[in-house]
């Protein structure tokens, strides 16, 4: 058989539906009752949540390590039996998939594509301790609980990351997806694109926020806390100013938050913080945006202490609406009750204003 006709073999039998359950259970249908239902129940085959090395133990009355045992017994079993090429087409079907993600994939997703049955991913759980065509690889703070095919280059992956990294840390701001893959393909990393993201998808240091924008997990723009983080967030990304009340709908629109979000608590934390300001009406504006703090009569004010001299009340007029939502006829009332009219249509700032 050429290898052309392998690879399609696997991907025909890989790409079948498979039920892994019927198929563990044929393979486990000589050992002894009670193994099977320590297997059952560890990897949550049973249909419950998987359950504790003690818990077990507590209801058969055996110790955790004799549970621990008693799996390990059954996986070298398992390894080694005729009754193993009953599997085979399983796991043809999780290394395929694993391939497909260019060789690494975080166990979430690698059992989400697999099947959405939780009793299903549980055997494929326990399947991927019965074979050496894939490898479980987890590093704290470094890389997500995945599963990469035997030979994964992971020291390759590292050297990836660190250059992503080192982009994000010079230009500390987020990248769109297509404009970071030119960052680091500019630096001479020899990766295609669906690799490129493949690998970053499991990186516990880079991540993609709500708005398809990678960064580093602590900057509050990928990763935001509270209200006034998510905010500020939504804020970044709508670019113009918001209703309150609009800002509670997009982030549960975004799902930046798993609770529901009260517009008054929204308006309430936005108050305290000097990134936001008021600019009429129950709307807010990023103060980096050049929006300050202040009455309409202190936006005249400095509108006309910032030109220096008397302005067009029409020029006026439009300097402080794009500064603040009120109406114009607010504004004129402002003009003509605190600021000295001079030469026409002219206004400047009276001395005691």
């Amino acid at each position: 058989m050429t290898m052309m006709e392998k690879n399609k073999n696997l991907k025909n039998s890989a790409g079948a539906k498979l039920l892994f359950y019927s198929t563990l259970k044929e393979v486990i249908s000589g050992f002894p009752e009670r193994s099977q239902e320590i297997i059952k129940m560890r990897f949550g085959i049973s249909g419950e949540s998987p359950q504790t090395l003690e818990a077990i133990g507590g209801r058969y009355q055996i110790s955790r390590e004799r549970v621990r045992q008693i799996i390990r017994e059954i996986i070298n079993k398992i390894r080694h039996e005729e009754k193993r090429a009953l599997l085979e087409p399983a796991f043809a079907k999780i290394k395929f998939t694993v391939t497909q993600n260019n060789g690494i994939i975080s166990r979430k997703s690698l059992l989400n594509k697999l099947s959405e049955d939780s009793r299903e991913q549980g055997v494929v759980e326990f399947l991927l301790n019965c074979t050496d065509e894939v490898k479980s690889k987890k590093e704290k703070g470094i890389l997500k609980d995945s599963v990469t095919v035997a030979g994964f280059n992971l020291n390759y992956w590292k050297e990836i990351i660190e250059q992503v990294k080192l982009i994000l840390e010079e230009e500390k701001k987020v990248f769109k997806s297509g404009h970071l893959f030119e960052k680091i393909f500019s630096r001479g990393a020899k990766i295609n694109k669906k690799e490129f993201f493949c690998h970053l998808s499991v990186s516990e240091e880079i991540k993609k926020n709500n708005f398809g924008k990678w960064g580093l997990i602590q900057w509050s723009e990928v990763n935001p806390k509270g209200i006034r983080e998510k905010t500020f967030l939504v804020m970044k990304e709508i670019r113009k100013p918001l209703h309150y009340k609009e800002v509670a709908n997009l982030i549960e629109k975004y799902k930046l938050s798993e609770k529901s979000v009260h517009p008054q608590t929204v308006h309430n934390e936005l108050i305290k913080d000097d990134r936001f300001v008021l600019v009429g009406r129950g709307k807010y504006a990023l103060a980096e945006w050049g929006y300050k703090k202040g009455t309409v009569k202190d936006v005249l004010k400095e509108v006309l202490n910032e030109k220096g001299k008397p302005m067009e009340r029409e020029e006026i007029v439009g300097k402080v609406l794009s500064l603040r939502d009120v109406k114009a006829s607010t504004v004129v009332v402002n003009l003509n009750n605190f600021f000295e009219k001079v030469g026409g249509n002219k206004y400047t700032v009276k001395k005691s204003a």
